[in-house]
């Protein structure tokens, strides 16, 4: 696992621990610039290291991520 996932992983885990009872929104560069910025080499790896990681989480949790495609 790359060290973006596992950034994105322990935000995730944070939230939802903070977040007991609300949903998480991940949001995914919509460019290869954005994606840079956080992070990733590219939007592409990005939106596959983010469906890689969120696999990973528990269901309880799983169930409350929603993924959504962000531009600048």
């Amino acid at each position: 696992m790359s060290e973006a996932e596992e950034r994105l992983l322990r935000e995730v885990r944070s939230a939802c621990e903070q977040h007991p009872s609300m949903q998480i929104t991940v949001d995914v560069a919509a460019t290869d610039d954005l994606a840079k910025k956080h992070g990733w080499p590219d939007a592409k790896s990005m939106r596959e290291g983010v469906q890689r990681a969120l696999k990973t989480l528990p269901p309880e949790m799983a169930q409350r991520i929603v993924v959504k495609t962000r531009g600048e």
